[in-house]
Formats: structure tokens, sequence, C-alpha cells
């Protein structure tokens, strides 16, 4: 390796190790629903605990990698340590993909985008699975693409081993993946890939899901009854409107990437790309990921958009080929000065400037607003509950919540039961037998937990209903009138 090679490796390096540290510090004792899922399902993985149960519809890989974590340091911080270097290296595939398909400089600029981008950044804080499935359809896409490209046929094997792997390590981390897929076969289909191909990468993507159908079948009598339940549970959730992305695109609007579009749409409005068609089949390689991606994003995006819960950290893979565009972009318009070798060096260093300058100055506003030191601990009347319960409470009656059941399951270490309608028509819950029953309180004594603050709660349970319910006495509050919680004992007559 010579030394200019060796020092730009280095500041890759660098660069790397900085996105992981922005990505996981501070760490923090507090975490919030989905969160406490992963870390609770860990803790019925290992065999040592009992309540919030639900690997019957999320992706197992999470609570599995926290599960093994967990065996080198039990705690949650060793998640958020594992979670931010998972995510962190997404952008090491991502630098090799697009160094690749156009040059070193659009590699450095992709790699810098998705390594500094306050939108992944911040949602790598939380132990959830978006940005590391984001980080394992990357390495499938850069092998897929590494696959179709590779005549010595040991290697090509190699690399259609690790495609479908990783493929597979994205759905299990996030089931919305399992579109992966479909650019699969739209990624070969542009390379003209041979039917072998198909049969190679879909093969093996089916072998390494083989193991999850099996566990399904044994646990639920259907292979794909994750698949199936985790659709439904979306479904049954509030409907988010069709328009909540469009309108929410601004969250992905930082201003290099857009800019980076808006120059692949300039190259196309001049026909440069029918023109590189028409010259050489190198260069018209080069647009087979663009076109691939361009096509999957958008079919994506629209069924995203027709999902009834909608997030915005659901849109990380469409992040993801706007980075590859707009690094397609960049890379088009810098050609138009090939010729004039001023202009050329100029330019690439402008681009360079501004995108190192932009992200640079996002990173410190992150670090001003959102870094307080290695470790964040901050109180939260939920854990505060939840350590009361764990102490004070005895198991000899069941443990209710309307509402942050996940949390109080994870943080008391006691079996917590969701009340949760049992009926279209059960909206509110009523002083009675029957009202009880229709929220799943099957029993007639028990403990009642009480956030009126959480949205479910201010949905479900109507105003002053447990002070002029009889069946509640209050034995425990946390927190003050802004946001607390009661534990309340109950006993229907």
């Amino acid at each position: 390796m010579d030394k200019k090679k060796a020092i730009f490796t280095l500041i890759l390096v660098f660069l790397v190790s900085l996105s992981f540290f922005l990505r996981t510090f501070p760490l923090s004792n507090v975490h919030y629903w989905d969160e406490t899922v992963y870390l609770q399902n860990a803790e019925i993985i290992m065999g040592l605990a009992e309540g919030g149960y639900e690997l019957d519809f999320r992706p197992p890989f999470l609570p599995l990698f926290i599960a093994l974590l967990n065996l080198i340091w039990h705690s949650p911080y060793i998640a958020q340590i594992g979670v931010g270097m998972l995510s962190a290296l997404g952008a090491v595939p991502l630098f090799l993909l697009i160094k690749k398909k156009f040059n070193v400089l659009m590699g450095f600029i992709a790699f810098v985008m998705f390594s500094f981008s306050p939108l992944l950044l911040l949602e790598a804080k939380g132990i959830l699975t978006d940005n590391i499935a984001l980080s394992f359809f990357i390495f499938a896409v850069y092998f897929l693409d590494k696959e179709i490209e590779e005549h010595n046929g040991k290697n090509k094997h190699i690399n259609q081993f690790l495609a479908a792997l990783f493929l597979v390590l994205s759905i299990l981390s996030k089931f919305t993946y399992i579109f992966g897929i479909l650019f699969l076969v739209l990624f070969l289909y542009f390379k003209r890939a041979k039917l072998k191909d198909y049969v190679w990468v879909g093969g093996l993507t089916l072998f390494f899901l083989l193991p999850y159908f099996i566990w399904n079948f044994i646990e639920f009598g259907n292979p794909v009854y994750t698949f199936l339940k985790g659709s439904s549970v979306v479904s049954q959730s509030p409907s988010d409107p069709f328009l909540f992305y469009l309108l929410r695109f601004d969250y992905l609007g930082e201003l290099p990437i857009i800019i980076g579009i808006i120059l692949l749409g300039f190259l196309f409005f001049w026909n440069l790309f029918n023109e590189l068609n028409r010259r050489r089949k190198k260069e018209r390689l080069k647009l087979t990921l663009i076109k691939a991606l361009s096509i999957w994003g958008v079919l994506l995006f629209l069924a995203l958009s027709l999902m009834t819960h909608k997030e915005t950290r659901y849109l990380f893979p469409i992040f993801f080929v706007l980075i590859a565009l707009s690094a397609a972009g960049y890379w088009g318009f810098i050609r138009f000065f090939r010729k004039n070798t001023k202009v050329l060096l100029l330019i690439k260093v402008g681009i360079v400037v501004f995108v190192c300058v932009f992200y640079a100055f996002s990173t410190i506003h992150i670090l001003r607003t959102h870094y307080y030191g290695l470790e964040n601990n901050y109180p939260e009347q939920f854990i505060d509950v939840s350590k009361w319960i764990s102490s004070s409470l005895p198991d000899d009656k069941p443990i209710y919540a309307l509402t942050h059941y996940p949390l109080l399951n994870y943080y008391s270490d006691k079996v917590v039961i969701p009340a949760k309608p049992q009926t279209s028509s059960a909206t509110l819950l009523n002083c009675s037998r029957q009202g009880f029953r229709s929220f799943g309180i099957t029993t007639d004594q028990g403990y009642f937990v009480s956030f009126p603050k959480g949205y479910d709660e201010k949905v479900r349970v109507p105003d002053h209903f447990f002070s002029e319910c009889n069946y509640f006495e209050e034995i425990y509050r946390s927190g003050n009138e802004g946001d607390f919680g009661v534990v309340y004992s109950f006993e229907i007559d």
C-alpha cells in the first residue's frame, strides 16, 4: 500500500470511528417502547424473563444479537454500543460500491453523507433495527454487484453467499427488507445476469431463511407466521395519511443530497446518460445500480405510504437510494468539465469542501444539543414506578397497564399484562366487570399501572375514571402533575 492510500485509509477509519461515537454516546439508562421490547426479548431468549414476549411478530436478529452481547456484559449499554457499531459500518460497503460504480471521490462523498447524516446519527442512538438493517442491506447490494461482475468461479460463489447472507440479515432485522428481494431481481435484470445467478442467489437466500421458517412452523404452525402477524399488528395501529411521508420528506432534505439529485435531474434533461449508453458498455454498466435503485425506491416508497403506521425512520432504505442518486449526480456534473483540467480540479475540491463543511457544522450542532458526556442517566417516572413495582408488589396478583407496558416489563422484572381492547366495540374502559373483560383484564383482583399522559390512556380512559370508579385504590404515585405514574390495586365487587 502506497503512502497516499495508507493516509486515505486512516482518514476513513477515523471517520467511521467518529460516526460510531456519535451514534452511540452518550450511553443512556433510559429506553423507550420498541427499545425495551428488544431488550426484554433478549432477556426472554436468555431465560431471564417471561413478560413482554413479542418474537411472534417482531424480527429476531436484534434480540438475538443483544442476548449474545449480554454474555459479554449484561447491560443495556452493550446493546447501544453494538447497534452503534453495526450502523456505522454501513458506510464501508457504501464507499466501496459507489467507488466501484463511479470513482473514489464519489465514494468518499457518499461515505460522508451516510456517516454524518443528522437523521441517521440521531436515530442510531436508539436500540432499534432500522440502522442495522440498512447497513446489512448495503452490504448485500455491494456483494451482489461483485457477484455479477466476478468471473472467477470460487470468488463468484463467495460473493453470492455473502450477498444472500446479508440480505437475510437485513430481513431478519426488519421485515420491510423482504422488499430487498425485488431489488435483487431488478439489479440482476439490469445487469443482464444469467439464469444461474438468479438461481444461486435466490436459492442461498431461501437456504439462510429456512431455519427461521422451520422455527415459525414448529412454534406457530405456519412458516411465515411472524411475517403475517407483523403486518397485521402494524395495520391495527392508528391510520396515518397516505401523503405522510411526502409531506415530511424535508426530514431527508439534507442540502448536499438535494443538490446531487438536482444535478442528476439536470443531466437527464441534457440527455447525458443516453449519450453514455450509445458510447461504451463500461459507462452504461455504471448506471445499472442507479436504474435498479430508482425503480425499487419508488416502489418501496409507495408500499410504505400504503402502510397504516408510518414513522420517518421507516424511510431509511429510501435514504440509501437518495445518497446513491446524489453521488451519481455529482459524478455526471463533474464529467462536463473533464476536458478542462484546472476547472475540473476546482469543482472537485469545491464539492468535497461543501459536503464536508455542511456535515461538519451539522455534527457540531448534534454535539452541542445531544451530547452530555459518555453516560446520560436522567430520571424518568416510569423507571421510578418500575423500581417500586419490582421491590414492593408481590407476585400473587396480575399487573395490568394500558400504556408503557414494555417499559414496565423490562425495568421491573415483573410480568405486566397489556390491557388492550378485545373487540372493535371496546373503545373506552368502563367501571364494570364486563368493561374490564373487554380490555383483557380477566381477573377480579390485581394491580393497574396508570400513566395519564400516555397516548392510549388519554384515548381509552374517561376523565376522572380512577377517582370515580370505586374498584380502585391508589397505592403509589411518582412524578408531578405534568407527567406522572400511579399504581392502583383493584378489586371488582
